[in-house]
């Protein structure tokens, strides 16, 4: 058998049954309460009334019986009448309590008060009647017997009217016991409504508790939780209201965040929130790279951590992202917990609306190191280019001029902003610049991946326009993704000239000036190989036409 289950209710229809609910006791409490009080009021009224009627009875009877010496001194005249004078009033209390019967079942009394009130008036109408009757009777009465029957029933009437009056007062107090019983059962009976309602309203209330109010107040507890970094267990949201929705949404939420939270800790980089000078939230590479807990981290103002020479820096950066400028490629040293130092590089967005700044850290000490290694080397090679015999150059895929050192204008008289951009071309004599451009294209081509250097001789050209024997030393090397060309040039004017004596003296007489058997050995060989090669006939005479050939010998 299924278990039973209540219906699923949104939140909202929750609240408005137990308003609903609410509302219907205290009105039903309300309008019974009204009945009752009505009701009270009614009976009291009543027993008030006969009460009245009862007290007047009795002071009425006691003025007859004050009266009565009275009416006994009159008996000689009154006897005569009495007979008559009973007979009308008890016609006229048979009148009277036809009337007041009438009147009590009109206005729905209640038994018991009818009976007194009804009986009590009838009672004081009949003896005011026969008082009425006795006051207007002035004519003597001579019939003694008359007058002694009146007078006998007048005095069984007194006797008789004594003895009602007495269960008259018994029944108005039996009337108004019923009444305070009634009232207090009213009584008891509202108590134990209003109880009963109390209860109805702490059992509703109860089970809204359960079924509102500890979800909320544990999914309240769960956000704090969640905000604070303190994560706790969501209750489950197989609810279908509003609270389930709002537990499956933070469940969702809090998973999100959970994934978010491990690439953020795994990051190398380091990932930050700060406002009002502190960080508010940090990922595990701050503890790793600089030593310090994330506690001791947030616990100081920002700028105490940076190194005193880059606080300045850092204050200008800071009020820039106030006033909602990102900061891009800030660099600063930042303290560890071992004293020394850490460069960072930071690329910051503010958001100013929630005065909040998330910011993004690199630690580049070992690349500033390295800048700082290749500046020095490069100043260190800038002083030895700057200092070398050689013209050197840096040539880009065009063959365009990068840059050239200072012995490349002292050989050609260019200043050096007057070369970098131009060709390479520039520095070499026209004639022989179609075979420069065929030994250069060698390492321009971007095909060619091979590392290589070699010499071309060619024909330099200065600003004057004067020429002089050039050696062009190229070479290609890679930097990192991007090729390097390298051109060193030499004015080889001396070395030539050197090279042509020593050629002289080796291959000409140096009395004569005539070739000598060394060039003519040379030139014969350089004859036959090419009459190998080309396989033609070739012949060889030889005349000493000085006779000069003893003297050489």
């Amino acid at each position: 058998m299924d278990r039973l289950r209540l219906p699923h209710l949104s939140l909202s229809s929750w609240s408005r049954l137990g308003l609903a609910a609410g509302l219907l006791v205290v009105f039903g409490s309300l309008v019974i309460s009204l009945l009752e009080t009505q009701a009270l009021s009614a009976s009291y009224e009543q027993a008030d009334a006969a009460r009245r009627v009862n007290d007047n009875n009795d002071t009425f009877r006691l003025g007859l019986f004050e009266q009565q010496a009275g009416i006994n001194a009159y008996a000689d005249d009154g006897r005569a009448i009495s007979e008559q004078v009973y007979v009308d009033g008890q016609q006229l209390a048979a009148s009277v309590l036809g009337q007041f019967q009438a009147a009590a079942q009109t206005e729905q009394l209640s038994r018991e008060v009818l009976r007194v009130t009804v009986t009590a008036q009838a009672w004081q109408a009949w003896a005011e009647g026969i008082k009425k009757k006795v006051d207007d009777s002035d004519a003597p009465i001579d019939d003694p017997q008359a007058i002694n029957q009146g007078a006998t029933l007048f005095q069984t009437f007194l006797e008789a009217d004594d003895s009602y009056a007495i269960a008259s007062g018994q029944r108005i107090d039996s009337a108004l016991d019923a009444a305070r019983r009634e009232r207090d059962r009213l009584f008891r009976l509202s108590i134990s409504r209003s109880v009963l309602a109390g209860v109805l309203l702490v059992g509703l209330g109860f089970v809204l508790s359960r079924r509102v109010l500890v979800p909320i107040v544990q999914l309240a507890a769960a956000a704090r939780g969640l905000a604070t970094g303190n994560p706790m267990r969501i209750p489950a949201g197989k609810r279908h209201d509003e609270v389930g929705d709002l537990s499956r949404a933070l469940t969702a939420w809090q998973a999100s965040r959970n994934d978010r939270e491990r690439l953020f800790d795994l990051s190398i980089d380091l990932f930050c929130v700060a406002g009002n000078g502190y960080f508010k939230v940090l990922n595990a590479s701050w503890e790793r790279t600089t030593g310090f807990t994330r506690a001791e981290l947030m616990a100081k103002p920002t700028v105490d951590f940076y190194h005193p020479d880059d606080r300045q820096a850092v204050n200008v950066e800071i009020e820039r992202l106030r006033q909602g400028t990102k900061s891009l490629e800030f660099r600063a040293r930042f303290q560890c917990k071992d004293g020394s130092y850490r460069w960072l590089q930071w690329t910051v967005a503010p958001v100013v609306e929630e005065g909040l700044s998330y910011g993004v850290a690199r630690d580049i000490t070992n690349q500033v190191s390295a800048e700082e290694a290749l500046r020095a080397s490069g100043a260190h090679i800038r002083s030895i280019l700057d200092n070398v015999a050689d013209g050197i150059v840096t040539l880009d895929d065009s063959g365009r001029l990068q840059s050239v050192n200072p012995r490349v204008e002292l050989l050609f008289g260019y200043a050096s902003a007057e070369l970098v951009g131009e060709p390479v071309t520039t520095l070499i004599a026209a004639p022989h610049q179609g075979d420069f451009l065929v030994h250069l294209e060698s390492y321009l081509r971007p095909d060619k991946k091979q590392v290589r250097s070699g010499s071309h001789e060619t024909l330099g050209r200065r600003k004057d326009g004067s020429t002089f024997p050039l050696e062009f030393i190229g070479s290609q090397m890679q930097a990192g993704q991007q090729r390097v060309f390298i051109g060193t040039l030499r004015d080889i004017s001396e070395q030539k000239m050197e090279r042509e004596n020593l050629e002289r003296r080796v291959l000409y007489d140096a009395l004569t000036g005539l070739p000598n058997r060394s060039l003519f050995n040379d030139r014969l060989h350089e004859r036959m190989a090419q009459a190998t090669t080309d396989r033609t006939p070739w012949g060889l005479v030889m005349m000493d036409m000085d006779r000069f050939k003893e003297v050489n010998d």
